[in-house]
């Protein structure tokens, strides 16, 4: 800000991906040598690490457009944030939002259907899509102060 107050903080983690199975490959199998990690951080929290579930009622479907993907002809990491805040019920976006956190879990293409699935959870509402009955992405969002 213009009185130097921090107001906004990110971190970011790259990671390589099996092409064929699509799982993550452990750092373990990267490091060669024993070359240190980076040792930056930011000082912003760290990331929660949300799960796959199934125990989130539906809220509704949303199909993949062309507009949605990136270069690679997937969904672009964004506009799964917009799809959440479109299936956030209308009461949560009249709250003041205190934290997000969304991971990842694969991918998804055009022409794919994404069902929307949350529900609240303490003092936010946890939502995650899916498409071909696969979860490809969840988020929190939590509120207050």
């Amino acid at each position: 800000s213009k009185s130097g107050a921090l107001l906004a903080a990110g971190a970011s983690q790259w990671l390589m991906v099996d092409i064929k199975s699509r799982e993550i490959v452990r750092p373990a199998l990267l490091q060669r040598d024993g070359r240190p990690t980076d040792p930056r951080k930011s000082n912003c929290p760290a990331p929660l690490r949300l799960k796959k579930r199934k125990d989130l009622p539906i809220l509704g479907q949303r199909p993949v457009y062309y507009t949605d993907l990136d270069a690679n002809d997937h969904v672009n990491n964004a506009v799964y944030s917009a799809i959440a805040m479109d299936f956030l019920p209308e009461d949560y976006r009249k709250k003041s939002l205190r934290d997000y956190s969304i991971s990842f879990f694969t991918e998804t293409g055009l022409g794919e259907q994404m069902t929307l699935s949350g529900q609240a959870e303490g003092d936010g509402f946890a939502l995650q899509g899916s498409a071909e009955g696969s979860p490809r992405f969840g988020c929190r969002f939590s509120f207050g102060d």
